[in-house]
């Protein structure tokens, strides 16, 4: 695992852990990643990449490419500049494959800073969306206020025996903005445990970038995880895109 991540590690009996700790060069943190035995055989992984923005979404691709999985994405600071995010990771496999997933990660780190990165767009602030075509292609019956078009669906989850729905944020909600032929989509698909790899990989897979990966609730029934994202081009074609994670998420077609 030293050899293919290229970096030292340490082990802790008490645990069975080889852990190895990546220190960014250009911020007082670290990113890490830790080795153990899994009971069925083979391995577990878990770890932590401390990225740039504009480094979140090459290495999401990178991660997803490698067969592990990405459980979560935040903040790893309050108002610093530039923002700094930490993607939380996992898997399972032989130690091989796993070491060799997070060397395709680090090196998409590398690549990220190669390239300098690139600069969100600035949200429009003038907006004139067209709502039917987007209604069309979504199977849904979106509002538009001052040419800003909102659509959202409800997902029903159970927290201290009691259900609750859309209304209480449980809920997959998207935002177009802008014109049809330049337009900005920001949104959040809510997806239980079982769903969330295949939904990450089908937004990475129409170029959506990814914002954030968190909870809203603890000790709900099933489990939501909800995934902020965001991307900019033709309206009818980022609309055809999130069709395309929706369907990936329930079932009815496979990720590229």
């Amino acid at each position: 695992m030293e050899r293919i991540i290229g970096k030292t590690g340490s082990y802790a009996p008490n645990e069975s852990v080889f852990k190895i700790r990546i220190p960014r060069m250009d911020f007082p943190i670290e990113s890490w990643v830790a080795f153990s035995p899994e009971i069925r055989g083979g391995g577990l992984m878990m770890g932590e990449l401390q990225l740039l923005e504009g480094e979140v979404n090459p290495v999401a691709t990178a991660v997803l490419d490698a067969g592990l999985n990405i459980n979560g994405l935040a903040n790893a600071m309050i108002s610093d500049q530039p923002r700094l995010l930490t993607m939380n990771v996992g898997g399972t496999g032989s130690f091989d494959d796993l070491a060799t997933g997070i060397r395709k990660s680090l090196d998409a780190i590398t690549a990220a800073q190669r390239e300098s990165g690139t600069v969100r767009a600035a949200f429009p602030k003038i907006s004139s969306i067209d709502g039917g075509p987007i209604d069309t292609i979504l199977s849904m019956k979106g509002t538009v206020t001052q040419g800003i078009y909102r659509a959202s669906i409800g997902q029903i989850s159970v927290l201290n025996n009691t259900p609750f729905g859309r209304e209480m944020g449980a809920s997959m909600s998207i935002m177009f903005a802008g014109t049809n032929q330049d337009a900005v989509v920001q949104g959040e698909f809510v997806a239980t445990a079982e769903q969330l790899q295949r939904v990450l990989k089908a937004l990475r897979a129409k170029r959506l970038d990814l914002i954030s990966i968190r909870n809203h609730t603890i000790g709900e029934h099933p489990q939501l995880i909800f995934v902020r994202f965001t991307g900019r081009g033709i309206a009818a074609d980022l609309a055809k895109a999130v069709r395309y994670a929706l369907d990936v998420q329930v079932g009815a077609l496979k990720p590229a």
